[in-house]
């Protein structure tokens, strides 16, 4: 039998002619559709583009062809643009995270998901609460507990006077409110107010404030350095404060730790001021009032003044000017230009004239005072003169003296 049957060989004719027949595909466009039948018209190749679009294309690749092609210019690595890569790469792997973490908690058992949910809420109620809290305690108000015998019988009325045993000390402790904001404005005598204590500065003590700086303080016996003060007393320094407990002084030495033992304090140590107080829990807040404190009859107030340097620097002036002559000139000047009544009723409409005599005389008044003769007695002349040719204003200037 021949290889092939009739209608295999037919078949085998037909694809080697279909095979010789067939082109190449080309870039020209396609002739118009013609009126033949659809059978008869020859096929688009299978890796043509559309039509519509070789046109076009061909002439953007001949335009481009003919332009000169320019060097692309490497950029250097911009760090932005790493910085953002980096940040969607992250922000893709928490996605994923988050999803495998959802998918693992929707498996596990209905009360572990709600103890799970319980401590997360809990978790972002103490983030969201307790910095606000600390914020507000650090820095503006805080309540702390006032314990010990030495702010009785204000504080922890409890206590006995003087009493100091561990079982008094446990039993009673009053809370109060301190205000921490601004805690060195307006330090007043009889307020109370939480410091650190020099000798620790890592405790706080709770005193009433007894003198503030250019007060004299005369110490109780057991005071370290009362020898040393002959009995005339201590002056607060600037800056400082004199404090001690509300126990009576028979007391203090056993049941304060106060300014008897370590001296005045900085203000600077002060941490804050008192401004209520609550004996009990429940109780209520009653506020704390250091306008009517009475002071011990130890404490002389403004025992010394702050000199002016202004007046003093004046004060130097004048008694160079008592020294070297000039006052006598001036005395003679006073008593020449003084002598008509005109002059003198223009002298007292004159402001700055009046001002100018009562320096003169407060100065001249100081002179008096001198061991030096000379001085003292120009200084006599100038009052004199100054009291008798202003007549209706001596009074003003003794006042003002």
């Amino acid at each position: 039998m021949p290889p092939f049957s009739r209608g295999g060989s037919h078949l085998l004719r037909r694809l080697q002619t279909r095979a010789s027949s067939s082109k190449p595909p080309t870039n020209k466009p396609p002739s118009p559709p013609s009126k033949l039948p659809s059978k008869l018209l020859p096929k688009r190749p299978l890796n043509s583009r559309p039509t519509t679009l070789e046109p076009r294309r061909t002439a953007r690749a001949k335009t481009s062809a003919e332009e000169p092609v320019a060097e692309k210019k490497v950029s250097s690595f911009d760090p932005l643009y790493g910085f953002t890569l980096l940040r969607i790469s992250l922000s893709q792997s928490l996605a994923s995270f988050l999803r495998q973490v959802h998918k693992q908690h929707a498996r596990l058992p209905q009360p572990i998901r709600y103890t799970i949910n319980f401590i997360y809420l809990l978790g972002v109620a103490f983030a969201l609460i307790v910095p606000p809290v600390m914020v507000f305690r650090n820095h503006f108000y805080d309540v702390i507990r006032v314990t010990g015998p030495s702010m009785s019988p204000y504080l922890n009325t409890d206590f006995e006077d003087g009493a100091t045993s561990v079982h008094d000390i446990t039993r009673s402790t009053d809370r109060i409110l301190l205000k921490l904001y601004r805690p060195r404005y307006e330090l007043r005598r009889g307020m109370v107010v939480a410091f650190r204590t020099p000798h620790d500065p890592e405790r706080w003590a709770i005193k009433r404030i007894v003198a503030l700086q250019g007060d004299r303080v005369y110490p109780l016996a057991h005071y370290p350095g009362l020898e040393a003060l002959c009995g005339k007393g201590l002056i607060v320094p600037f800056g400082h404060m004199w404090v001690e407990g509300d126990v009576s002084d028979s007391n203090k030495k056993d049941s304060s730790m106060d300014s008897n033992i370590y001296g005045p304090v900085s203000t600077g140590l002060v941490l804050g001021k008192a401004t209520n107080v609550n004996t009990s829990f429940f109780g209520r807040w009653i506020p704390i009032d250091s306008d009517h404190f009475k002071l011990p009859k130890r404490v002389q107030i403004d025992a010394v003044t702050l000199q002016d340097p202004d007046e003093e620097h004046q004060s130097q002036q004048f008694e160079a000017i008592f020294q070297n002559g000039k006052a006598i000139k001036i005395l003679e000047a006073l008593k020449r230009g003084l002598r008509e009544e005109e002059d003198v009723q223009r002298c007292k409409e004159n402001p700055e004239l009046l001002d100018l005599f009562h320096i003169i005389r407060t100065q001249a008044k100081r002179q008096t005072s001198k061991r030096d003769s000379q001085t003292a007695e120009v200084a006599t002349s100038l009052l004199e003169v100054i009291d008798d040719l202003l007549g209706d204003q001596q009074y003003d200037l003794r006042r003002a003296g």
